[in-house]
């Protein structure tokens, strides 16, 4: 991570703060769901450029899975810190976008991740059809450069990069 981030868990702690980190073992992590949503975006956005939407929507499915019995040909983990990472609270001031003041009694906070290396596996299980998509699905990955909430506040900026295992 190039800065800090914040991934909302959704689940309302005892305490102060409106709205936590995801958090695994008082660890602070990127859930693979957060990963696999946004490659497959990109994935999704890159074929599009070079073939109709149906097949578009065929492909993607083929790989990351769909309605029915359609299993998923990629699996991904939840990208777990190097080393612990630290956790703050950053605080805002909930703004009425229509008349262009701040909210009466709208002080918020959360927390935020703080900056640092994160990693995980992500296996990819090729057939006749997938492997043709191979370098689309690593510019995929490469194109994340940015996850969670507050983007415009300059958070969740982030660089990716692909180290292939052999098996």
């Amino acid at each position: 991570m190039k800065t800090q981030f914040h991934i909302s868990s959704g689940v309302m702690e005892s305490g102060f703060i409106k709205n936590y980190i995801v958090k695994k073992n008082h660890t602070a992590y990127i859930p693979a769901s957060t990963i696999k949503g946004k490659v497959r975006n990109n994935f999704k956005m890159l074929l599009g450029t070079k073939m109709e939407e149906q097949e578009v929507e065929r492909i993607v499915s083929l790989i990351f899975g769909g309605e029915g019995y359609q299993p998923a040909k990629i699996y991904f983990e939840d990208l777990m810190p190097e080393k612990q990472t630290d956790v703050s609270i950053r605080y805002g001031v909930a703004i009425d976008r229509y008349k262009r003041v701040f909210k009466d009694q709208a002080l918020y906070n959360y927390e935020v991740a703080e900056t640092g290396e994160y990693s995980g596996k992500v296996l990819i299980y090729f057939d006749d059809i997938s492997i043709q998509y191979e370098e689309d699905l690593k510019m995929a990955f490469l194109m994340v450069n940015a996850i969670g909430k507050g983007r415009s506040r300059g958070l969740g900026h982030c660089k990716t990069s692909i180290e292939e295992a052999v098996s």
